[in-house]
């Protein structure tokens, strides 16, 4: 199935022209729907465990040759020329300056800010309409993390970001918007811009601030919430979510794709795995016991990098739960497991309603497949799910963290969806015609389940969808016109 444009049909500019109409009707729509798979790191190259380049990532069993999830669209970022960036694989906007730009009375303070002074920056900047806008917020934890790229030319994200039209972004921690809870109380998550590192940070610590905000000209806030309910209060020192009002925090905004309930489900006939609903990833439920299926970890269930490859090699080998296509985690797939409104993953994922996962009890951490690039690229990203899912790493040679294999779980072959779903959430609105768009632009994917959904137009004389193999704007412009009810079926 070719993309085509036949005469007399609309073009994108005509699509566009209509877009502002159709936005204000169906704005309720959610833009992005679940499953919302993790984006690939960006890494595409495989190293040995003494920071080796490979000549090959066949066989490796890393990230490099998995290039597991979302793929980035070509070009990644899209400069706005108003003093903005749009990140068209997430669907953010961020200010093309990452130092805090603005009116200087809106950081009084300076550049580096603490956490109330980098939350009050941005309401001064929606009070001032910043570029002639008011809907600036502080970035949560995963969409500043979004920004990682784990390609083996990239040292310095910020050099990196700066080589993509961004300027003034600083190699150090950056605020994010969402608080942490309990004993982390007084400690929100930040993100390393040097090196991509994920942490909790003291909040009267200064640190760079960076506002973003969501673009629904191109989809719409494509990454998960975070799961935070819950807003710190400045006043008595208390996480709750009664302090979230007018706060501008995450637990106030949950910004990106809810999460479905439930979370997790346990497939038929693969008890040994839980399901992600929000991700749509597979895992193995036993992340420590020794042997599993035959395949040997170490004696308390950690091992090196490499041993820890291996031993998913050894459960393909024996069609562990019925598949053979298990990997080890890359870093962005190990993240999707973090909860920001607890304390740490372990003790939420370990519960009966959420998969009843086994895990290391321990402070060692899980390991990704994904080089850390840095230094000698001998050393790989690893995550602390006891620890309240902060992101470390480890020497591959000499470190023993645990493994939790994944795999991306197949949509069942019996479901049926209507024309027009081309998401594949159960209903026809906005995010299915932006993602044909995106396809006509060059800037997205589709499988060929989603081409045939896709190809609504022409419509037959009860005026439903009867299709002409031929996907175009016309497509597009049907499937808006059901959006706003000119069209139903």
């Amino acid at each position: 199935m070719k993309k085509h444009l036949r005469s007399r049909r609309p073009g994108p500019l005509g699509v566009l022209a209509a877009l502002p109409l159709i936005l204000n009707t169906c704005l309720g729509s959610a833009f992005a729907a679940v499953p919302a798979p993790p984006f690939e790191t960006g890494q595409q190259t495989c190293y040995d465990t003494s920071g080796n380049l490979l000549s090959s990532c066949v066989g490796s069993g890393q990230d490099g040759e998995a290039l597991a999830g979302t793929a980035w669209p070509l070009p990644r970022f899209q400069n706005n020329n108003d003093g903005t960036i749009t990140d068209l694989l997430t669907g953010l906007q961020w200010t093309q300056d990452g130092n805090a730009p603005g009116p200087v009375a809106c950081r009084p303070s300076g550049y580096q800010m603490n956490w109330q002074a980098s939350l009050n920056y941005v309401k001064c900047l929606n009070t001032n309409s910043f570029l002639g806008r008011s809907d600036w917020r502080l970035p949560n934890v995963k969409e500043l993390r979004s920004l990682f790229n784990a390609s083996g030319d990239v040292t310095n994200q910020a050099t990196w970001l700066i080589n993509n039209n961004f300027a003034n972004v600083q190699a150090g921690y950056y605020k994010t918007s969402t608080a942490g809870v309990d004993n982390n109380a007084t400690t929100p998550w930040v993100v390393n811009m040097l090196d991509g590192s994920v942490l909790t940070y003291s909040l009267d610590a200064a640190s760079s601030v960076w506002p973003v905000r969501t673009d629904a000209s191109v989809g719409g806030d494509l990454l998960p919430a975070t799961g935070q309910t819950l807003c710190y209060n400045f006043s008595n020192g208390v996480t709750s979510a009664a302090s979230c009002p007018n706060s501008g925090q995450d637990g106030e905004k949950k910004a990106g794709i809810a999460w479905p309930s439930p979370r997790f489900t346990v497939p038929t006939g693969a008890t040994g795995t839980v399901v992600d609903n929000l991700t749509g990833l597979q895992w193995v439920r036993d992340g420590v016991t020794a042997p599993l299926a035959t395949c040997q970890r170490g004696i308390d269930g950690s091992m090196t990098w490499q041993v820890g490859i291996d031993f998913v090699t050894c459960l393909n080998s024996k069609n562990y739960q019925g598949h053979n296509d298990w990997r080890m985690p890359n870093v962005n797939e190990l993240l999707t497991l973090s909860n920001n409104s607890q304390v740490d993953p372990y003790t939420w994922l370990t519960t009966l309603t959420q998969g009843n996962f086994t895990l290391a009890a321990g402070t060692s951490p899980y390991w990704s497949s994904t080089t850390r690039i840095f230094t000698d690229n001998s050393q790989a990203w690893t995550v602390l799910l006891k620890q309240f899912g902060s992101t470390a790493f480890g020497s591959k040679l000499t470190n023993t963290n645990y493994v939790l294999p994944v795999r991306t779980a197949q949509t069942g072959s019996t479901t049926t969806y209507k024309p027009g779903d081309v998401n594949q959430d159960g209903s026809v609105d906005i995010a299915d015609a932006l993602l044909i768009y995106k396809y006509l632009l060059g800037q997205q994917t589709l499988t060929d389940a989603q081409k045939a959904l896709a190809d609504v137009a022409p419509l037959d004389s009860t005026y439903k969808p009867a299709g002409d193999s031929v996907i175009d704007y016309t497509d597009v412009m049907t499937i808006l016109r059901k959006c706003v009810g000119v069209l139903s079926w």
